[in-house]
């Protein structure tokens, strides 16, 4: 008899034998849909909505693999609509491969930091331009190159320019080149003008 237009499906009614995920009346803002993994597996699938106010979350658990097709555009927005702007964290405990069709944006209003315990490589294809608005500067133990607007210093105990063919070194004004012991200057022909 009951109302068609709300129908009840019998085979999610809980009861002695099939229990709720959680505990009643505890977890009653708890609403979800959750299923186990077939016939010899101990896992789960879940969608979890918590409604308890101030701990409002919508929760997803994939036992294996989780795939999501966009066919348009995908936006994701955290803490624009709080009080508390809300952070995001990602762990990958494993690799990640990331491939951008075409040109790539990155906009940081703060600072910025990237912590690696091995080896960074980086290929272009074309052209890398690094700006900064004050100084640029690389460190290698007691070594250091550093780029200021109007001079670049550069620090080591032993410094070596090396040039396979030709090299030069001019000034547009003054050059100085000061030797706090001894200086050599060598060549098949030495000209100085």
């Amino acid at each position: 008899e009951g109302d068609p237009d709300r129908p009840l499906v019998t085979g999610c009614v809980y009861n002695s034998d099939a229990m709720p995920p959680y505990a009643l009346p505890a977890e009653q803002t708890k609403s979800t849909i959750k299923s186990q993994s077939s016939k010899g597996g101990e896992g789960f699938n879940e969608l979890r909505f918590e409604d308890k106010k101030g701990a409002e979350e919508v929760f997803m658990h994939a036992e294996r693999d989780f795939s999501r097709v966009v066919k348009n555009n995908d936006a994701l927005k955290v803490g624009f609509e709080t009080a508390d702007k809300g952070d995001q964290t990602i762990d990958i405990k494993n690799d990640q491969l990331e491939t951008i069709g075409n040109n790539q944006t990155l906009k940081v209003k703060a600072d910025q930091q990237v912590d690696i315990d091995g080896k960074q490589a980086v290929k272009v294809g074309t052209t890398i331009v690094i700006e900064a608005g004050t100084s640029i500067e690389l460190k290698v133990g007691g070594s250091s190159i550093k780029i200021e607007a109007a001079k670049i210093t550069i620090k080591s105990p032993e410094i070596e320019i090396a040039a396979d063919a030709n090299a030069k070194l001019k000034a547009g004004a003054m050059m100085e080149i000061k030797s706090g012991a001894v200086m050599t200057i060598g060549g098949a022909l030495v000209q100085i003008n």
